[in-house]
């Protein structure tokens, strides 16, 4: 899901990846003991993206 959304040729997604990524570093620092709560963190912050991009692009 990571790459598709990148691949987008939105500007908004593009900047929203951006912040994506540097939540993924602050989800990594703050979560590391729970390796579910990181991936249900980066999971919530990529599925906010995708609706933007959704939203954009409904097709």
């Amino acid at each position: 899901m990571e790459l598709k959304l990148a691949a987008l040729r939105n500007e908004e997604v593009l900047v929203l990846m951006v912040k994506y990524r540097e939540l993924c570093v602050r989800f990594e620092k703050d979560l590391s003991a729970s390796p579910r709560d990181l991936a249900l963190a980066k999971a919530s912050a990529l599925m906010l993206v995708q609706a933007i991009a959704q939203q954009d692009d409904p097709a």
